[in-house]
C-alpha cells in the first residue's frame, strides 16, 4: 500500500530545466585560466621574437663575410694586374729569388709560395720576400702582396716542341704570378694565381 505521507512527484516536476549556476560560481571555476592562456601566448611571442633576432644577426654576419671576401678578391686581382703590367713593361727582368721575383726550378722542390702555406712559415709575412700590390681598396686591412716566378721556357704556339728537332726553336718565357690579399679583416684571405706568357 502507498503511504499517503510520501509524496509522489508529478511527471511535470521531473522535466524541469536545470538551473543555471550563479555568476560567482562560474568565476570561481575559471580563476587562473585567463592568466595561463596569456602566459602561453607571451611565451610563443617571445620565442618568435628571439628567432627573428637570431636570423637578423646571422644575415648581418653573412653580409659582412661576403663583403670581406669581395674586398680581398678585388685586392688580389689588382695585385695580379700590377704584376702582369710589371712583366710587360720590363723587357729584361732580373730574378734574384728575393723581393717578389723568383726563378722556379723543378729540381729545387716546392715553389716559395707553397712553403708560405705550411704551418709556422713566415714567407707571406716577410716583406723582403714579396712585392706590394696597389692599395685601391681602402677598406682592406692589409696591402695585397704578390710574387712572380719565372718558370722554364716553353715553345711558342705553332713552334717545335723540341729544341733539337729542326735547330733552335722559338721559346717563350712563362711567369707564374701568385697574389695574396685580405678583406676588411684577416678572416677572409684570398690567394690567386695566373700564368703570364
Amino acid at each position: 500500500m502507498i503511504n499517503p505521507k510520501t509524496s509522489i512527484k508529478a511527471p511535470h516536476d521531473a522535466m524541469k530545466a536545470p538551473t543555471m549556476p550563479s555568476p560567482r560560481l562560474i568565476l570561481a571555476r575559471q580563476a587562473g585560466a585567463a592568466l595561463l592562456v596569456a602566459l602561453i601566448m607571451l611565451i610563443l611571442i617571445t620565442l618568435i621574437g628571439i628567432s627573428a633576432a637570431r636570423m637578423q644577426t646571422m644575415e648581418a654576419r653573412m653580409s659582412s663575410n661576403l663583403q670581406n671576401r669581395n674586398l680581398a678578391m678585388q685586392s688580389a686581382e689588382s695585385a695580379l694586374r700590377t704584376a702582369e703590367d710589371s712583366i710587360a713593361q720590363n723587357s729584361n727582368p732580373v730574378y734574384g729569388n728575393t723581393a717578389g721575383q723568383y726563378i722556379y726550378s723543378p729540381a729545387s722542390g716546392n715553389p716559395p709560395w707553397y712553403l708560405g702555406g705550411t704551418i709556422g712559415s713566415t714567407f707571406w709575412t716577410t716583406s723582403s720576400n714579396l712585392a706590394t700590390g696597389p692599395v685601391e681598396a681602402t677598406d682592406s686591412s692589409q696591402a695585397s702582396v704578390y710574387i712572380i716566378e719565372q718558370l722554364p721556357s716553353v715553345s711558342v704556339a705553332g713552334g717545335s716542341a723540341s729544341l733539337n728537332q729542326f735547330g733552335n726553336s722559338t721559346r717563350s718565357i712563362v711567369y707564374r704570378i701568385t697574389a695574396k690579399a685580405t678583406g676588411g679583416d684577416t678572416t677572409a684571405p684570398i690567394t690567386l694565381q695566373s700564368i703570364y706568357h
